[in-house]
């Protein structure tokens, strides 16, 4: 008599069944978790430049001594910040505004010069932005002395989730200490 023993057709098929199952639970876990990693990250890196963006317009903000009504074709609005900026020179602007087309927030430092404004830097963070609204303390723009920036973004929260703006308020200072 033949004391070897090997496997049936029927416990191997049942081996391969449960090794199939097995694998694909853990390729279906590894993606997912993948994916959760890749969006934390996306999320890091996002929070990490709002940061900084907020950081940069609230320091702007504060070293202004005014914000400008209108300067050539910009106009200060819900849309549109435009501030004097007498670092960069005499007659200087900062200007915050809303790129549609690349849905980003333009810093544009430009100089009046020979009676034309001249672009000296023009930087724009890689958040993508789906609106920017600016609002003041006072209608009159050349009575305002605090404004507040509202950032709107659908790719910061969950698209499950009601998206909230991130509100900063800044305020001018003169001499050190705040205005009004």
């Amino acid at each position: 008599m033949n004391s070897q023993r090997g496997m049936t057709l029927i416990e191997m098929l049942a081996y391969i069944a449960v090794f199939t199952v097995t694998i694909n639970l853990l390729s279906v876990a590894f993606i997912d978790t993948t994916r959760f990693v890749r969006y934390a990250d996306k999320r890091l890196e996002t929070a990490g430049q709002i940061d900084e963006l907020v950081s940069t317009f609230q320091q702007d903000v504060r070293s202004a001594p005014a914000i400008v009504a209108a300067v050539g074709d910009y106009q200060t609005g819900p849309d549109t910040l435009i501030l004097s900026a007498p670092g960069y020179g005499e007659a200087s602007y900062l200007i915050y505004t809303l790129e549609p087309r690349l849905k980003r927030l333009a810093r544009m430092v430009l100089d009046e010069q020979d009676e034309r404004l001249v672009p000296l830097h023009i930087t724009s963070p890689r958040v993508e932005l789906d609106a920017v609204r600016f609002t003041y303390d006072s209608e009159e723009i050349s009575e305002a002395r605090c404004v507040t920036v509202e950032f709107v973004s659908g790719g910061w929260h969950d698209p499950r989730k009601t998206v909230q703006p991130i509100s900063v308020v800044a305020a001018l200072r003169v001499n050190g200490g705040p205005r009004g």
